[in-house]
């Protein structure tokens, strides 16, 4: 059995749930605490349980990325399968394309993506292609940033 303990924004795992019960009952009596069982979702990753294992998944932080970039919708996610992050010897410069009125979208959705990146190495190169643009994107940057939404 595995036991998970979270302390404000501390997670404590262990195997031995003698010790799991000492470590609560000490963390009582010096902090007010509040034991919230299994873990389920926690830096935006969802936990699964099962008699294999557990299982990692980050589904609902790609399904939240692509409804604020307004690509969540299932027919045209379908329409728009792509097998690859980032088209093949595909050269961005910072001339390409014209500049972005708005570049706040194109900014928070490559937070996300960076984010994202660390646990997906499939996109990490196109991400870091991309955030080279980030002071100054235009809409040839927003065109392939879109092609890394569609993939996911």
């Amino acid at each position: 059995m595995f036991f998970i303990l979270y302390v404000d924004d501390m997670v404590i795992t262990r195997s031995d749930p003698i010790v799991i019960a000492s470590l609560k009952r000490h963390f009582q009596s010096e902090f007010e605490i509040k034991d919230l069982g299994f873990i389920r979702y926690f830096l935006d990753i969802e936990v699964a349980y099962s008699s294999r294992g557990y299982l990692l998944s980050q589904q609902k932080y790609i399904a939240d990325i692509l409804d604020h970039a307004t690509l969540s919708d299932p027919a045209a996610s379908i329409s728009a399968f792509i097998s690859t992050p980032m088209e093949l010897h595909l050269k961005l410069r910072c001339d390409d394309g014209t500049p972005l009125s708005q570049p706040t979208r194109f900014r928070e959705l490559m937070g996300s993506l960076k984010y994202l990146s660390a646990t997906r190495s499939d996109i990490s190169q196109a991400v870091h292609v991309l955030s080279q643009f980030i002071s100054a994107p235009t809409s040839a940057h927003y065109a392939a940033l879109l092609r890394v939404l569609c993939y996911l």
